[in-house]
């Protein structure tokens, strides 16, 4: 049963901080998944199966922005990674949880629910900066991607009769200034990623926490599964050479050596024998109890699998302590149900530019989502229930 989280109680012994937000003046809905927001947030918008109508929209999207259009008061003070951001008066409190960076949830009261949001700027304290994950902000193309990919995600799932789920993502919303891309220094739209509230687990935000086995298998699982499809996930470019007296691992711009029995470990796990070896670093995050996938900015279409499959027991991956799956086992994965096409890794750059020159509007960039994953499955749904008309 799908897990609806009330107030901030719900996360248990985790260290919460209340945070007071800013108000943003110039904040909208981009697009929004309305029925699932009726769903969920009942009898608030009438009832679920009562048809949703222009009030019905403006009265989520009203809901929305109450709950969403808010930045934190060190992102707004800056125009490094921004814009100026249009605030207006008063605050609103929310709540950051440890690890969260550039995410916090929201407290709803009618009914008792609770909002997360990813790219409500950097914590107290901090300072937004041009360099990963440190701006604070989410560029619209990469909200969109996310969107894409957890509904294609989703609908690989629903393919395969897998007890896994996808975390589902409630709207995205248009702050109303723009974020500068700590890459390519390109600016685009800052946007909000609206989810539902969940909880994650212990490992992810507890650092004795010891590794989990079961967090592995879960992850390796949808991995193998997703990568049927043409659908993957990996933390960079991950290689493995030979040092001087052992072994380095070049991963996120930096080089980790390993020396004696840990570079003998190290080469046993992967089956290094010389030269250079790309290491497929799979990045899931799934949530606690039923596991349900969430971040999809690494995913990807891709259509061949040929390095080792590493998933890390820990959020330390550059240790290379996990589980490894390498091309000779029978569980590697190709893409033989489904390939996504290419263009997949394409679309939200594209839809993102034009709805910053005013070509297509938020609403239509959701139509083209829900259509792109619909035309993607369509003909392996019309196959399966041929099957099952044959049987």
């Amino acid at each position: 049963m799908t897990e609806i989280l009330t107030s901030v109680d719900d996360f248990g012994e985790q260290f919460i901080q209340a945070e007071k937000f800013c108000r943003l003046s110039a904040a909208r809905v981009m697009f929004a998944d309305y029925a699932l927001i009726v769903r969920d947030f009942a009898p608030r918008f009438g009832k679920r199966e009562s048809p949703i109508d222009d009030a019905k929209r403006a009265a989520i999207d009203d809901f929305l922005i109450d709950h969403s259009g808010v930045i934190s008061i060190p992102q707004a003070r800056q125009t490094v990674t921004n814009t100026r951001i249009p605030i207006e008066r008063g605050h609103k409190l929310g709540y950051r949880l440890p690890y969260y960076g550039r995410a916090a949830v929201m407290q709803v009261s009618d009914p008792p629910r609770l909002l997360d949001i990813k790219g409500c700027g950097v914590q107290p304290g901090g300072t937004p900066v041009k360099e990963s994950h440190s701006t604070g902000l989410l560029l619209a193309s990469d909200a969109i991607h996310e969107f894409l990919f957890a509904g294609l995600c989703a609908a690989a799932f629903q393919h395969a009769r897998a007890s896994f789920a996808v975390l589902p993502c409630y709207a995205v919303i248009d702050l109303g200034f723009h974020a500068v891309a700590w890459r390519s220094h390109r600016v685009e739209r800052a946007v909000m990623l609206v989810r539902r509230a969940h909880r994650r687990p212990r490992t992810l935000w507890d650092d004795d926490e010891p590794p989990s086995d079961t967090l592995v298998r879960v992850m390796r699982d949808m991995a193998l599964l997703l990568g049927r499809y043409g659908i993957a996930s990996t933390a960079g470019d991950y290689r493995l050479d030979r040092h001087s007296d052992g072994l380095v691992l070049h991963a996120r711009g930096e080089n980790f050596v390993f020396k004696g029995e840990e570079a003998a470990r190290v080469a046993a796990a992967t089956r290094y024998s010389g030269g250079t070896l790309p290491i497929d670093a799979i990045n899931f995050q799934c949530t606690a109890g039923q596991p349900q996938l969430f971040d999809f900015g690494s995913f990807h279409s891709r259509s061949e699998f040929s390095a080792p499959i590493f998933i890390a027991s820990s959020a330390a991956e550059v240790d290379l302590i996990g589980e490894f799956v390498h091309p000779d086992d029978p569980r590697f994965p190709c893409a033989d149900i489904c390939r996504i096409p290419k263009r997949a890794n394409r679309l939200a750059s594209k839809w993102a530019g034009q709805y910053a020159r005013g070509e297509i509007d938020g609403a239509s960039i959701g139509g083209e989502i829900e259509q792109f994953v619909r035309q993607c499955f369509r003909k392996l749904q019309e196959r399966q229930r041929l099957c099952r008309r044959d049987d």
